[in-house]
């Protein structure tokens, strides 16, 4: 039951990515509501949880969120809720769900689902639920625009190229310093449509950053890394070796696709 109960805490926490990446990502302009326009230095945070479906259950899973949670969703208030899975690289029944946290403050309420359900209905969402997962992990992430780019997209991307990325302890400014000063001025060359980067608050690894790269389809990946795009192979080696030795731990990348049809969008729905 402890695995159920995971994820029937990351519901009523507010459903989550990451990033999106896995979702999923700095909260770019497509994913700001009005009261918060695309302006600096404010740091947005956003919840991301990462489900494992057992691959049996990817209908019922997927059938399950249309008709229960985004209806209680709506009926419950949430703002937004955005959903993505694995495309290709990674884990093929991972699910990333990301959405937005006001403030840490909400957690002492209701969620939206639990107001969308009432106590009866969650009980029976519940035991649907128990039968469907593998595993659920939530992140508390918040947005660093001091290291990300973006070009005010109007909606979600279709894909995203997520990295995780850990740096060793103690050696976060050596990295930060080099994206902000080194790698993000060649990336705005690139033309890339985004380069999202934030960083873990709580549920992780606080020495872990998740960087997103939207991307049309596929053929756009086959254009190769962004800064390589810009400088060619041995520019990027060149580039990469002014970030001193050791500095990231691990990094692992996949590639994720937003799912339209499971993601929660009140405002896109009331623009049809």
């Amino acid at each position: 039951m402890k695995t159920i109960e995971k994820f029937v805490v990351a519901q009523m926490r507010g459903f989550l990515f990451l990033a999106a990446l896995f979702l999923l990502t700095a909260i770019p302009t497509w994913a700001q509501t009005k009261e918060q326009p695309n302006l600096m230095p404010k740091r947005e945070r956003m919840a991301i949880t990462f489900i494992s479906v057992k691959p049996e259950m990817v209908p019922d899973f997927e059938n399950m969120i249309k008709t229960d949670i985004k209806p209680a969703l709506a009926k419950g208030g949430a703002k937004w809720s955005d959903v993505w899975q694995t495309a290709g690289f990674g884990d093929t029944f991972e699910y990333v769900v990301v959405n937005p946290v006001e403030n840490y403050a909400q957690y002492d309420g209701p969620s939206p689902m639990m107001k969308g359900m009432g106590k009866e209905g969650m009980a029976a969402w519940l035991a649907k639920a128990s039968k469907m997962v593998n595993g659920v992990r939530t992140v508390a992430y918040e947005s660093r625009h001091d290291m990300s780019y973006d070009t005010k997209m109007t909606e979600p991307p279709k894909l995203a190229v997520v990295t995780l990325l850990t740096v060793a302890a103690g050696r976060n400014a050596e990295f930060e310093n080099f994206i902000k000063n080194d790698w993000l001025p060649v990336v705005k060359q690139s033309g890339v449509k985004g380069y999202w980067v934030s960083q873990v608050m709580f549920g992780g690894d606080v020495n872990q950053y998740l960087i997103v790269v939207p991307h049309e389809n596929f053929a756009e990946i086959d254009k190769g890394n962004p800064v390589a795009r810009v400088l060619g192979q041995d520019g990027l080696m060149k580039l990469q070796q002014k970030l001193p030795a050791g500095v990231i731990a691990h990094q692992e990348r996949i590639v994720s696709r937003y799912l339209s049809e499971l993601s929660y969008r009140p405002a896109a729905t009331a623009n049809k």
